[in-house]
């Protein structure tokens, strides 16, 4: 499990990812914020990305929708950057406009 926080706008409270084989869950700061997706990963990348299909969501018009992220691992810290589902493109950058940023810590 990686918990921790948001940067930017939604800033506040803990989130965490929960990841199992090629399952992820997110939880975010507030109990209508969540979601379980399956995800397949991209390590030939740099940034490394991760796209992910949401299974199930607090929000249905996600369910079956494709998001798209960029990580990275640094020791005990994964900062995330994705953006919404149902967005094809990949972000460019950790700080790319119109994105959820994460920097989490192993748990």
């Amino acid at each position: 499990m990686w918990k921790g926080q948001e940067i930017g706008s939604n800033a506040g409270g803990t989130r965490y990812f929960i990841f199992s084989g090629n399952t992820v869950e997110f939880q975010g700061a507030n109990n209508d914020d969540w979601c379980r997706a399956t995800f397949t990963v991209r390590a030939d990348t740099n940034p490394h990305q991760m796209v992910g299909t949401v299974t199930q969501c607090h929000a249905p018009q996600y369910i079956g929708k494709t998001a798209c992220a960029i990580y990275r691992v640094d020791g005990d810290t994964l900062t995330v950057t994705g953006y919404e589902p149902g967005n094809p493109k990949v972000p460019s950058s950790f700080d790319a406009p119109g994105a959820r940023h994460f920097v989490l810590q192993r748990d």
